[in-house]
């Protein structure tokens, strides 16, 4: 039992989801009420590993005058505003619950509007829109120098509605994530805080990429994180406009399309299903 505050116990029906690894929580909001629960706190409660269900997110589905609306709350409480494979387990997760028709439709994001397609095959694709090199969150950065933790390393940053530093390394394996992941998410440059992208490039069609998510820590993949990969790559020249991402808990299919959006493809799977008293 999770309990917040002394209001009256709420039950909640959630659905366990992942994406290449990348796991949530998912509840609707459509069929009941969580109107007294602090779902920062709640997020906090359920993403913890050892004392709850465990996951990378808390994410709420929700028809807002309308419109099929996500909400994502990272494991430290607070809100994620894009999250990529976030984004295909809530496809999913909206055509169960009745929410959505497929195959295509839109989402509203913190990040803003999206169109989420699901495929015969299980996969689902999401246009994650167009990558910005320069945006007010983040400095403008193409190869250039980063310093944190006591090493050096090069790097871009992009903005996919949220902010990435992508960092280029001999072999992401090798890297502490766990010591430089925060030490570069808390540089400097970055007041708000940053994911953080270790990349090696394998070939013009395939890189391999670990990730520490701001609010989250080291995850087995990142959906915006991999667009940001592939959108600094791409720009410099080392990859193809289509290439995999190979990722701890999956791949992912990448490509840039005619008109600049970038379009993320993988899978989505239900985990498991239940309810929880609040």
């Amino acid at each position: 039992m999770i309990t917040t505050g002394t209001a009256a116990a709420t039950r909640v029906k959630f659905t366990k989801m992942h994406g290449a690894g990348n796991d949530f929580v998912m509840v609707s909001l459509a069929d009941q009420d969580l109107a007294g629960v602090d779902l920062s706190r709640l997020a906090e409660c359920l993403c913890h590993r050892h004392f709850s269900i465990g996951a990378d997110g808390l994410i709420l589905a929700s028809l807002e005058q309308g419109e099929l609306q996500m909400v994502m709350y990272n494991p430290d409480g607070s809100i994620g505003s894009v999250c990529g494979n976030g984004l295909r387990c809530f496809a999913k997760f909206a055509v169960a619950e009745g929410l959505a028709n497929g195959p295509s439709f839109k989402v509203k994001t913190g990040g803003g509007d999206t169109t989420c397609t699901l495929h015969d095959d299980g996969s689902v694709s999401v246009d994650m829109g167009v990558a910005k090199f320069e945006s007010g969150d983040i400095p403008a950065a193409l190869n250039q120098e980063f310093s944190a933790g006591g090493v050096t390393l090069r790097g871009s940053t992009i903005s996919m509605g949220n902010p990435h530093l992508v960092l280029q390394v001999d072999d992401p394996s090798a890297i502490d994530i766990l010591s430089l992941g925060p030490a570069f998410e808390h540089h400097e440059d970055f007041p708000d805080r940053v994911n953080v992208h270790f990349v090696r490039v394998l070939n013009s069609t395939s890189v391999v990429q670990r990730t520490w998510e701001r609010g989250a820590g080291a995850t087995q993949a990142c959906g915006s994180g991999a667009c940001a990969v592939f959108a600094a790559l791409n720009r410099r020249g080392l990859i193809d406009e289509k290439a995999e991402i190979e990722l701890p808990g999956g791949t992912l299919l990448v490509e840039l399309t005619d008109k600049g959006q970038i379009i993320m493809t993988g899978n989505a799977e239900t985990v498991a299903e239940g309810e929880l008293v609040v």
